[in-house]
């Protein structure tokens, strides 16, 4: 993909929301809906961070809550 042709700005406001209620969601009841939907966002947010910044070795946005 060449630079500049994905919409970064946009992905990086959906990740900060994203980011916002996992933290919400990070001490859930285990087995509630909140725990399903906290690991649903965890995968996510992971694997944005995997492609966003794929050589850096930074904590996960997770970690930091």
């Amino acid at each position: 993909m060449p630079a500049g042709s994905f919409p970064w700005n946009e992905a990086d406001r959906m990740f900060t929301l994203l980011v916002k209620r996992a933290a919400e969601l990070a001490h859930s009841r285990p087995g509630s809906p909140q725990e399903e939907e906290f690991d649903c966002l965890a995968n996510a947010i992971e694997a944005y961070e995997a492609k966003r910044w794929p050589v850096s070795q930074k904590q996960s946005a997770l970690d930091a809550h």
